[in-house]
Formats: C-alpha cells, structure tokens, sequence
C-alpha cells in the first residue's frame, strides 16, 4: 500500500490519461466525419464510433505497453456484436506506446491467444466468420494524430493557416463533447453537412464577440451603424423585418425606444413601408401586454388578426402600409417567409441567431451585449 499522497498522484494520472483518451477518440471521431462526408457518424452509442456498415471501438493507452490482455475486452465486446449482426464491419484502433502505426489482419491462432480463457466462448466457425469482417489497426500517437485532424480542418474548410485550423479544432471538439452527453443517444451522430453548419454558426459568434472585445463598446457600435444603418435621403422602398432578442424583465419603455427609432427610420410615406417586428424571446402574455399599451396610446398597428384567437391573415397584413408598424410572433414567422416579399431581415441577437432556410442572402445578424444597444446604431 502506497502513501497518500503516491495514492492521490495514480488517481491524478489516472484521470490525466482517461482525458486524453477521450480526446483521442473526439479527434478520430473528427477526422471519420471529414472523411467521409456523406456518411452520418455515431459516437458514444453502442460502440465508441459507428457509420455506414462499420462499428468502431478506439483505445488510446499511451502509458502502457501492448499485450493480448489489453486489447481482449473490446475485442470480445466486438466477436459478441457480430454474433448478432454478421453484416457490419468491425474495427478496433489502438494505441500503445510500444507499437507503431499498421495495421493488422489476425489468423485464428492470434485471436485464441488474445481472446485466452474466453477463447470457448466462440466457435471456430463464429472467430473464422469475425475475421473475415475485422480489422485491427495499430494507430498514431496524440500529437501525430492531432496534427493530421488540424490538416484535414484546414484543406476541409480552405483555412488561411493551422492557427486558425486550431481554433476551429477547439470549437468542433466542444460541439462534439454537448452532443456526446445529451441523454438522447439519437442526438450523439453528426454528419458533415450538419458539421459545415456549426462551423459557420460558430465563426460567426466567435467574429462578433471577438470584434466586439477588441474594438471596444462604443467603436463597436459606430461600426454597426456605419456598416448597415447609415443611408441617405432616397430611401430603397423595401420591406424590412427585425428580428429582436427581448429578455423577459426588459422594461416595455426601452423596448418603445427601440421600436420608435427604427420605425423613424424607415417609415416614409409613400416611399418605405412601415417595420415589421418580431419580439423573439418575449413571451405571448408579455407580447399582448405590450400590444395593449401601444393601443392604449393610441398607435396603430397590424398583427394579422381583427381579434384575439383569429387566424393570422397575411394578406391583411402584407397589404397594410397605413399602420405604424407591424408585429409578429414565432408562429406566423414562417408564414410571413413564406409569402416571400421581405427584402431585407435584420436580427439583434445576445447569444444565438435564428438560421433562416432560403434567407441567408437576406439576412443580418448582428450580435449585441445589451439589447438597448439598438439606440445607438440605428
């Protein structure tokens, strides 16, 4: 029995090596995705990573030398998976830190050695029929194998240098480990198409909030205003949605500000129509609450409805440019797409923006700390 603190230092290692190993895996998972485009890709299910007709099991042991007993648990666990489903490939990725990268077909004799005293477990016919569908592969170290993701990201998405691979790197793993521990195994599978949306997703929030820091509050927002809300006097007659991110405590008189200094803006007779709003994140009671406000003060606005619980009418709506401005909720959004005549959307948002399928071209997002911030670039 060691001392306490020889105890304490195995469990930090122990710890150290069972990160790694995970990482190991999150970085294989990575470049399967990369490789095979077209392909969905399973991880933390059954097996550590599956897709198309083959399941995979990854073992990264840097700190241990090989031997049979090393590897003879996830083989069993593969022999007892292709006892089920003999139409799947099998394959195991292992590292120690005495092999080198190959790969390696077994003969029945290797498989009996490895598989030992449960070596009777399995028929001969059953361990011939596995190694015709199983591959073992010897793999690279952390550092080579991370060097090879960080390059397949960089040619993947065309990236200027490795730095910035880098940092997609860190952001690819991050989404992969929120996936990894949703309770819903269904949700732990990613294809490339869904990976390509993230990045973008991902790139963006990064650009903004990093801009945001290094030009500071004020320059940052002199830069919206100049970039998306400086216009002259012939005002492009354009139908124009805002989408704005209103946390429920925001007191409804910032939200009057906002809403007066965009509709000064763009509401000209006869040459703009009025603003449609959608209040994203507000709740319905708080939304109707603030509805009846403006019409107690005696603003006129449309919503698409003659009443409360009628049908959203959006050829009412469309069609209405005597009103002050218009207001929707997240159910008649769709719809108001749909119809197809918004030129121009623009969506303040804090922490997530909207995606919009068949309005990227149309679409601004514009990432904010304090939503009050609208007072100043507008």
């Amino acid at each position: 029995m060691g001392t306490l603190s020889e105890n304490v230092n195995k469990d930090r290692d122990g710890g150290y090596y069972a990160v790694k190993g995970f990482l190991y895996q999150f970085d294989m998972t990575i470049k399967t995705i990369l490789l095979n485009p077209s392909q969905d890709v399973l991880f933390e299910q059954l097996q550590d990573i599956s897709y198309e007709n083959f399941i995979i099991q990854v073992k990264h042991k840097e700190s241990q030398t090989y031997a049979h007993s090393k590897i003879r648990k996830p083989i069993v666990q593969l022999l007892d998976l292709h006892k089920e489903d003999e139409s799947k490939k099998y394959r195991l990725h292992c590292y120690f830190k005495n092999t080198v990268s190959h790969k390696k077909n077994l003969s029945i004799k290797e498989l009996n050695d490895i598989l030992s005293v449960e070596k009777s477990n399995y028929t001969a016919q059953q361990k011939a029929k596995f190694l015709k569908c199983f591959e073992l592969y010897y793999t690279e170290d952390f550092i080579t194998q991370f060097d090879e993701v960080i390059s397949l990201i960089e040619s993947s998405y065309s990236l200027k240098d490795r730095q910035e691979a880098i940092l997609h790197h860190a952001m690819i793993r991050s989404h992969l480990l929120q996936l990894s521990i949703n309770k819903d195994k269904l949700q732990r599978m990613i294809n490339k198409s869904n990976l390509d949306s993230y990045v973008i997703k991902a790139r963006k929030l990064f650009f903004d909030s990093g801009y945001a820091s290094y030009l500071g509050r004020e320059k940052y927002e002199r830069y919206l205003k100049k970039m998306y809300f400086t216009v002259d006097l012939n005002l492009l007659n354009l139908e124009r949605l805002f989408i704005v991110d209103v946390y429920e405590d925001l007191h409804f008189s910032i939200i009057a500000k906002i809403m007066s200094k965009i509709i000064r803006k763009y509401k000209r007779l006869s040459k703009s129509p009025p603003p449609i709003f959608y209040l994203r994140k507000l709740s319905r009671e708080r939304t109707n609450h603030f509805k009846q406000l403006v019409y107690d003060n005696g603003d006129k606005f449309n919503d698409g409805t003659f009443f409360d619980g009628d049908r959203f009418r959006i050829e009412k709506f469309k069609d209405d440019n005597d009103c002050l401005f218009k207001i929707i909720n997240e159910k008649n959004l769709e719809e108001v797409l749909s119809a197809n005549y918004i030129n121009e959307i623009y969506h303040f948002y804090l922490s997530d923006y909207l995606e919009i399928d068949g309005a990227k071209d149309r679409i601004t997002n514009i990432h904010l700390e304090d939503i009050s911030q609208i007072l100043n670039i507008i």
